[in-house]
């Protein structure tokens, strides 16, 4: 009997352990190992900083059967100063950079370029000078 009462008590000790380190067997961490940043800055065709503009960071996807398809990866506005920054973007990708704002009463304008995420770095994309989607 006390045999028992003794892996009981061993039992309620180590779970009492468990509980106030954290330990749940799932990881704690929610970033990815291989992750880096894009950032930049939103302006217009003056090379004026816009604020407000979407962005949008996203990856080509081939589809079975030909076509392909557009994954969004990360997406973000543009502060006061037309910066922005989107983290936590997986590594080693070959992704498209997009940015857009809808004029009141007139078209919208955007403008884009393709890119790689480095692990571990921010990669300064420098200015994304919007355009008209006029055509």
């Amino acid at each position: 009997m006390r045999f028992w009462t003794n892996m009981k008590v061993a039992a309620a000790v180590t779970t009492a352990l468990l509980l106030v380190s954290g330990a749940t067997g799932a990881s704690t961490d929610s970033k990815p190992a291989d992750t880096g940043s894009i950032s930049g800055v939103v302006v217009d065709a003056n090379n004026k900083p816009v604020a407000g503009a979407g962005v949008e960071i996203s990856e080509k996807v081939l589809l079975d059967g030909g076509g392909f398809k557009w994954n969004k990866l990360g997406e973000a506005k543009s502060e006061k100063d037309g910066s922005f920054k989107i983290v936590d973007l997986p590594a080693g990708k070959n992704i498209r950079l997009g940015a857009w704002l809808q004029m009141p009463n007139g078209p919208m304008v955007q403008g884009g370029k393709d890119l790689k995420v480095e692990a571990g770095k921010n990669t300064d994309v420098g200015k994304i000078k919007l355009q008209s989607a006029r055509m």
